[in-house]
């Protein structure tokens, strides 16, 4: 895609890597954390309804017969939770300031088919106050490199809602910007026009 900047100059606009953090505390479900990041990238959402509903049977503690025991154990031995924790979708275990367990995800996507897509259906999750919001602190969120930061509410997002947000229990998602004509600087208004083509932010 190529924007044109205010000078006249003619940047081409490319997102070349999109990079996704969270962490899951010890207290919640790894596949509740990871699943609304698999639906915005269209990954292994069978393997999340499945994981999820053997967490179900096993926290309800009655298996309801020997079919979802049989569930249960298929599930374990054909390796669909591996399947679904890919190697994107791996999380590292590491530990909380106050001795807790903690994972920590982070998922880093180059393939321009993937980062296509998931824009397209983070533009259709967020709602305009919030593009308008994004859109008025867009420069705060910029950085030196051309990387926009955005932080998601993980709760609020667990149940559809995509809200931007300042505290810690969110899901970080950065937004790496390359200009491919090296002739031309990239700006600021550059990265707003991308991000409006594709649907992050308002046109009002």
């Amino acid at each position: 895609m190529v924007s044109k900047s205010p000078t006249g100059s003619s940047a081409q606009i490319k997102l070349r890597q999109l990079e996704i953090r969270t962490f899951i505390h010890a207290t919640e479900s790894s596949s509740k954390v990871i699943s609304p990041i698999a639906k915005l990238l269209h990954s292994n959402l069978d393997s999340v309804e499945k994981i999820e509903s053997a967490q179900n049977i096993e926290e309800s503690g009655s298996a309801g017969g020997i079919e979802e025991i049989e569930e249960i154990e298929n599930i374990e031995k054909t390796g669909v939770i591996k399947e679904f924790e890919d190697e994107r979708f791996n999380p590292i275990q590491c530990t909380g300031s106050h001795g807790q367990s903690i994972d920590s995800l982070v998922l880093k996507i180059t393939n321009q088919k993937e980062i296509q897509g998931f824009l397209k259906e983070l533009g259709q999750s967020i709602l305009l106050n919030v593009k308008i919001q994004l859109d008025s602190e867009l420069a705060q969120r910029c950085d030196e490199k051309f990387k926009i930061f955005l932080r998601f509410d993980k709760q609020a997002a667990i149940l559809g809602n995509f809200i931007l947000v300042t505290h810690s229990d969110v899901y970080v998602i950065i937004l790496a910007f390359q200009n491919k004509n090296p002739q031309y600087a990239m700006t600021l208004e550059d990265i707003r026009t991308y991000l409006k083509q594709h649907h992050l932010l308002s046109n009002i």
